[in-house]
């Protein structure tokens, strides 16, 4: 199958998965994600970023939780690249909560058009530990961003996860339409709007979550790349 093909595809399925989502749904939640992200250049391999996150449920009214990501990311070359992430969560009246993620990714820019085709695989495990019982998960990203302006960076993707834990279903699908402005080469913000639908529940809900951002890279390598003669 061609590219072009493939992106076709994608995005028919696309819109034909959001909107028979919709049908027979209960809106349970409007929720916001507030994120600030740091981005470390360690050399031309190996990256690290942090991220605190805090989120506001009750149609975006009440605090429900913040939580720190920590990612070591690991370049492949040919587009490829690798992740280690964990995510510690801290909420009201509850002990904290631990994730770790192991992801896979790819990333192409697609030839004579202003396209760039990102697609990841995520190992989801939630850490049963402080009285806390978490699921495991597979979660496949497709993310198709538009390139042609260097300041405004429209986007969307799709990203089903599979429940493990026993028998294997589709549990949820989360969608995204997003946009980034970047400010200057360190400096960028980004808007994002995820419509998640829950499947093979006894109330299949639809949360409406909006995630508001600004994330900042340091590109000057701590470790010098060294230079062969």
């Amino acid at each position: 199958m061609s590219l072009y093909r493939f992106i076709l595809i994608f995005v028919c399925l696309l819109c034909a998965n959001f909107s028979h989502g919709q049908m027979n749904r209960e809106v349970v939640d409007l929720t916001n994600w507030q994120f600030i992200k740091f981005s470390l250049k360690i050399d031309d391999h190996w990256s690290f970023d942090i991220a605190p996150i805090h989120r506001f449920n009750n149609n975006i009214t009440t605090h429900q939780n913040s939580s720190v990501d920590l990612t070591l990311k690991r370049s492949l070359g040919k587009g490829f690249h690798a992740s280690l992430i964990t995510r510690t969560w801290f909420t009201p009246n509850r002990k904290p909560r631990q994730f770790l993620w192991f992801d896979v990714g790819y990333k192409k820019s697609i030839p004579d058009f202003p396209l760039t085709l990102s697609q990841r695989v995520r190992f989801h495990w939630g850490l049963n530990i402080n009285d806390n019982v978490d699921r495991d998960y597979i979660r496949y990203i497709v993310d198709l961003a538009f390139t042609k302006h260097s300041k405004w960076k429209p986007s969307i993707a799709i990203e089903p996860w599979i429940g493990l834990n026993g028998i294997a279903f589709l549990e949820r699908v989360r969608y995204q339409a997003a946009m980034t402005y970047v400010a200057n080469s360190n400096l960028s913000f980004a808007v994002r709007y995820r419509p998640e639908f829950w499947y093979n529940q006894d109330v299949n809900p639809l949360f409406h979550m909006w995630v508001t951002g600004v994330a900042y890279k340091f590109n000057k390598a701590i470790k010098a790349s060294k230079i062969v003669e």
